[in-house]
């Protein structure tokens, strides 16, 4: 029991350092640019990353960008997944 307690552990904390990439990802890509946000759509993209399913979901608010960050990775009996959220300032 202790052995697949640690484990579940070590896949949750993988999958938010790899949630928490995409966000600082995003976040860069938003200010690559003389005009902040410039280059940074509202859409859906999805990827693979380390054997796990990463999407991530920019949406437009006004002067600045809501992202949401989803990791799913697989579990004994089915997957479970992590969200991260933050705003980016577009100014």
């Amino acid at each position: 029991v202790i052995t697949r307690m640690i484990g579940r552990g070590q896949h949750s904390t993988r999958a938010t350092q790899v949630a928490e990439r995409r966000l600082e990802t995003v976040r860069q890509v938003a200010h690559a640019t003389v005009v902040p946000c410039a280059n940074l759509n509202a859409g859906t993209t999805v990827a693979t990353t380390d054997g796990m399913s990463e999407s991530w979901q920019v949406t437009a608010a006004g002067t600045q960008r809501n992202v949401a960050a989803n990791v799913t990775y697989n579990v004994p009996g089915g997957t479970r997944t992590v969200t991260l959220r933050t705003i980016i300032s577009c100014k």
